[in-house]
Protein backbone atom coordinates (compact mmCIF):
# COMPACT_ATOMS: atom_id res chain seq x y z
CA UNK A 1 0.00 0.00 0.00
CA UNK A 2 2.68 2.93 1.16
CA UNK A 3 4.24 1.89 -2.69
CA UNK A 4 1.76 2.77 -4.65
CA UNK A 5 0.52 5.95 -2.46
CA UNK A 6 4.11 7.35 -2.68
CA UNK A 7 3.78 6.33 -6.65
CA UNK A 8 0.60 8.12 -7.05
CA UNK A 9 2.02 11.43 -4.74
CA UNK A 10 5.09 11.54 -7.30
CA UNK A 11 3.19 11.71 -10.33
CA UNK A 12 0.61 13.77 -9.09
CA UNK A 13 2.84 16.32 -8.17
CA UNK A 14 4.80 15.69 -11.66
CA UNK A 15 2.29 15.88 -13.86
CA UNK A 16 0.86 19.12 -11.84
CA UNK A 17 3.61 20.74 -12.59
CA UNK A 18 3.96 19.84 -16.07
CA UNK A 19 0.19 21.55 -15.97
CA UNK A 20 1.14 24.99 -15.33
CA UNK A 21 4.90 25.01 -16.22
CA UNK A 22 5.16 27.22 -19.16
CA UNK A 23 7.47 24.48 -20.11
CA UNK A 24 5.92 20.65 -20.14
CA UNK A 25 9.19 19.03 -21.07
CA UNK A 26 10.81 20.24 -17.86
CA UNK A 27 10.63 18.30 -14.56
CA UNK A 28 10.87 20.81 -11.30
CA UNK A 29 11.39 19.06 -7.58
CA UNK A 30 10.38 15.23 -8.56
CA UNK A 31 9.51 14.01 -4.77
CA UNK A 32 10.29 10.45 -3.95
CA UNK A 33 14.07 10.74 -6.00
CA UNK A 34 16.71 9.11 -4.80
CA UNK A 35 19.21 11.28 -2.53
CA UNK A 36 22.17 10.90 -5.24
CA UNK A 37 21.53 12.16 -8.95
CA UNK A 38 22.98 8.56 -10.44
CA UNK A 39 25.17 5.82 -8.78
CA UNK A 40 27.93 3.42 -10.56
CA UNK A 41 26.72 -0.10 -10.79
CA UNK A 42 29.13 -2.41 -12.67
CA UNK A 43 31.09 -2.11 -16.22
CA UNK A 44 31.04 1.88 -16.59
CA UNK A 45 27.34 1.43 -15.78
CA UNK A 46 25.55 4.25 -13.75
CA UNK A 47 21.86 4.49 -12.81
CA UNK A 48 20.68 7.95 -12.80
CA UNK A 49 17.80 10.24 -12.59
CA UNK A 50 16.40 13.27 -14.35
CA UNK A 51 18.58 15.70 -12.38
CA UNK A 52 21.81 13.96 -13.94
CA UNK A 53 20.43 12.86 -17.36
CA UNK A 54 19.84 17.25 -17.94
CA UNK A 55 23.26 17.91 -16.26
CA UNK A 56 25.26 18.16 -19.27
CA UNK A 57 28.38 19.54 -16.98
CA UNK A 58 28.11 16.97 -14.98
CA UNK A 59 27.69 14.28 -17.74
CA UNK A 60 30.77 15.45 -19.33
CA UNK A 61 32.55 15.32 -16.11
CA UNK A 62 32.01 11.35 -15.47
CA UNK A 63 32.69 10.81 -18.74
CA UNK A 64 29.48 9.42 -19.85
CA UNK A 65 29.38 8.23 -23.31
CA UNK A 66 25.86 6.94 -24.01
CA UNK A 67 22.31 7.09 -22.40
CA UNK A 68 19.27 5.01 -22.08
CA UNK A 69 16.61 7.24 -21.75
CA UNK A 70 13.84 5.10 -19.97
CA UNK A 71 11.18 7.44 -20.01
CA UNK A 72 7.71 8.21 -22.16
CA UNK A 73 7.76 11.78 -20.22
CA UNK A 74 11.68 13.23 -20.34
CA UNK A 75 13.19 14.09 -23.69
CA UNK A 76 17.08 13.50 -24.55
CA UNK A 77 18.41 16.47 -23.27
CA UNK A 78 21.33 16.45 -25.49
CA UNK A 79 21.23 14.38 -28.76
CA UNK A 80 24.14 16.00 -30.27
CA UNK A 81 26.26 15.19 -27.53
CA UNK A 82 25.69 11.83 -26.86
CA UNK A 83 24.61 7.85 -28.21
CA UNK A 84 20.85 7.80 -27.12
CA UNK A 85 18.47 4.80 -26.52
CA UNK A 86 15.55 5.86 -25.97
CA UNK A 87 13.16 3.02 -25.02
CA UNK A 88 9.59 5.35 -24.12
CA UNK A 89 8.75 3.50 -20.89
CA UNK A 90 6.45 4.05 -18.25
CA UNK A 91 6.43 3.09 -14.77
CA UNK A 92 3.52 1.60 -14.84
CA UNK A 93 2.62 -2.40 -13.78
CA UNK A 94 1.45 -2.98 -16.91
CA UNK A 95 4.07 -1.88 -19.07
CA UNK A 96 5.50 -4.70 -21.40
CA UNK A 97 9.68 -4.64 -20.68
CA UNK A 98 10.30 -7.71 -23.10
CA UNK A 99 11.49 -5.73 -26.26
CA UNK A 100 12.85 -3.50 -23.62
CA UNK A 101 15.45 -5.97 -21.61
CA UNK A 102 16.50 -6.82 -24.90
CA UNK A 103 17.41 -3.34 -27.05
CA UNK A 104 18.54 -2.17 -23.27
CA UNK A 105 20.97 -5.49 -22.50
CA UNK A 106 22.38 -4.87 -26.40
CA UNK A 107 23.02 -1.66 -26.27
CA UNK A 108 24.90 -2.19 -23.01
CA UNK A 109 26.81 -5.25 -23.81
CA UNK A 110 27.63 -3.25 -27.37
CA UNK A 111 29.06 -0.37 -25.70
CA UNK A 112 30.63 -2.17 -22.66
CA UNK A 113 33.91 -0.54 -23.06
CA UNK A 114 32.54 3.18 -22.11
CA UNK A 115 30.50 4.71 -19.37
CA UNK A 116 27.00 4.60 -20.30
CA UNK A 117 24.16 5.83 -18.08
CA UNK A 118 20.59 4.75 -17.62
CA UNK A 119 17.82 7.02 -16.20
CA UNK A 120 14.04 7.27 -15.58
CA UNK A 121 12.76 10.39 -13.65
CA UNK A 122 13.33 9.50 -9.93
CA UNK A 123 16.25 6.88 -10.49
CA UNK A 124 14.41 3.75 -8.69
CA UNK A 125 12.31 1.80 -10.64
CA UNK A 126 12.54 1.65 -14.76
CA UNK A 127 16.44 2.40 -15.40
CA UNK A 128 16.34 -0.37 -12.23
CA UNK A 129 14.45 -3.53 -13.82
CA UNK A 130 17.00 -2.52 -16.96
CA UNK A 131 20.23 -3.01 -15.02
CA UNK A 132 18.99 -5.33 -13.06
CA UNK A 133 17.86 -8.08 -16.47
CA UNK A 134 21.45 -6.76 -17.84
CA UNK A 135 23.17 -8.79 -14.62
CA UNK A 136 21.00 -11.25 -14.74
CA UNK A 137 21.68 -11.98 -18.36
CA UNK A 138 25.20 -11.14 -18.42
CA UNK A 139 26.35 -12.82 -15.39
CA UNK A 140 23.73 -15.27 -14.60
CA UNK A 141 22.51 -13.41 -11.75
CA UNK A 142 19.67 -14.10 -9.79
CA UNK A 143 16.06 -12.05 -9.83
CA UNK A 144 17.12 -11.56 -5.56
CA UNK A 145 21.26 -11.57 -6.88
CA UNK A 146 20.61 -8.34 -8.96
CA UNK A 147 18.00 -6.52 -6.97
CA UNK A 148 20.46 -6.85 -3.75
CA UNK A 149 23.58 -6.07 -5.63
CA UNK A 150 21.97 -2.65 -7.04
CA UNK A 151 20.43 -1.84 -3.46
CA UNK A 152 23.71 -2.02 -1.63
CA UNK A 153 24.91 0.68 -4.04
CA UNK A 154 21.87 2.60 -4.43
CA UNK A 155 19.38 2.19 -1.78
CA UNK A 156 16.28 3.84 -2.45
CA UNK A 157 15.12 1.61 -5.53
CA UNK A 158 11.37 0.92 -5.59
CA UNK A 159 10.07 -0.78 -9.05
CA UNK A 160 6.14 -1.78 -9.15
CA UNK A 161 4.86 -5.19 -8.61
CA UNK A 162 4.71 -5.35 -12.47
CA UNK A 163 8.66 -5.18 -13.08
CA UNK A 164 8.84 -7.51 -10.83
CA UNK A 165 7.18 -9.91 -12.11
CA UNK A 166 8.33 -9.81 -15.49
CA UNK A 167 12.19 -9.84 -14.14
CA UNK A 168 11.41 -12.86 -12.22
CA UNK A 169 9.79 -14.41 -15.36
CA UNK A 170 12.97 -13.38 -17.09
CA UNK A 171 15.11 -15.24 -14.41
CA UNK A 172 13.00 -18.17 -15.20
CA UNK A 173 13.97 -18.27 -18.50
CA UNK A 174 17.56 -16.96 -18.62
CA UNK A 175 18.70 -19.38 -15.68
CA UNK A 176 16.12 -21.96 -15.88
CA UNK A 177 16.36 -24.87 -12.85
CA UNK A 178 18.44 -22.62 -11.05
CA UNK A 179 16.13 -19.83 -10.64
CA UNK A 180 15.53 -19.09 -7.16
CA UNK A 181 11.98 -16.41 -7.27
CA UNK A 182 12.01 -13.42 -5.03
CA UNK A 183 14.21 -13.99 -1.68
CA UNK A 184 15.01 -11.67 0.89
CA UNK A 185 16.97 -9.24 0.88
CA UNK A 186 20.63 -9.61 2.56
CA UNK A 187 23.51 -7.33 3.63
CA UNK A 188 26.63 -7.56 1.96
CA UNK A 189 29.43 -5.98 3.15
CA UNK A 190 31.35 -5.10 -0.33
CA UNK A 191 31.64 -6.33 -3.79
CA UNK A 192 34.12 -9.71 -2.76
CA UNK A 193 31.24 -10.40 -0.45
CA UNK A 194 28.76 -10.05 -3.15
CA UNK A 195 31.07 -12.25 -5.53
CA UNK A 196 32.27 -15.02 -2.93
CA UNK A 197 28.26 -15.63 -2.50
CA UNK A 198 27.02 -16.03 -5.98
CA UNK A 199 27.23 -19.68 -7.05
CA UNK A 200 26.03 -19.29 -10.25
CA UNK A 201 29.20 -16.74 -11.48
CA UNK A 202 33.07 -17.09 -12.24
CA UNK A 203 35.08 -14.19 -10.20
CA UNK A 204 37.31 -13.96 -12.93
CA UNK A 205 34.34 -12.70 -15.16
CA UNK A 206 33.31 -10.11 -13.29
CA UNK A 207 34.80 -6.63 -14.62
CA UNK A 208 34.29 -3.87 -11.93
CA UNK A 209 35.91 -0.83 -12.91
CA UNK A 210 37.53 2.02 -10.12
Amino acid sequence: MNEHFNRLINYLIYFTRQIFSRNNEEINNVQNICKDPYTKIIDNIYIGDYRIAGNLEELNKIGIKHIINSTNEYPNKFPENFNYLNLKLKDDIHQDLTNAFEESYSFLKKNKGDKTLIHCIGGFSRSVVLVMYYLMKEYNYTFNYALNYIVEKRKEININDGFKKQLLDAEKNLLGDKAEGEGKFNNYKNENDYNENNPLIDDTDIKIDS
